[in-house]
């Protein structure tokens, strides 16, 4: 298998994924003050859930180290994460070695939160 790109910058490929998929997920990277140190390569984005909570979405790339997406899914108050290898979810990960795999990469784990996130977000509603 060849190395990751070492000029690879997953930061832009993110935040293109996310704002065409998930447009009304706006990045705030809020949730993630409390891990110290902040984690680097860790994206969040929110949407309104309920009037005092948020949904969140989580994409965990390392740059310069990993070679694979890890999503999570969450909400903000109380903040409750759940990652993406719950067994209700998915196990693995979404490797990539250079920008075309992974933009795809992360497309494909999209299309497993595309298929959790709403009815994660309609249970978390109703018990909120």
């Amino acid at each position: 298998m060849p190395p990751r790109d070492p000029d690879l910058h997953e930061e832009a490929i993110v935040l293109d994924v996310m704002k065409r998929r998930y447009p009304d997920f706006k990045r705030d990277d809020g949730p993630l003050e409390w891990v110290k140190p902040k984690p680097q390569g860790t994206y969040c984005f929110a949407r309104p859930l309920t009037s005092t909570t948020k949904s969140l979405v989580f994409v965990e790339a390392q740059p310069g180290i990993s070679t694979f997406f890890e999503i999570g899914l969450g909400i903000s108050a109380p903040l409750y994460p759940v990652r993406d290898g719950a067994p209700w979810a998915t196990t693995g990960h979404w490797t990539y070695r250079n920008a075309d795999e992974c933009g795809q990469a992360l497309n494909d784990a999209m299309d497993v939160i595309a298929i959790v996130l709403p009815p994660f977000a309609e249970k978390m509603r109703e018990v909120l």
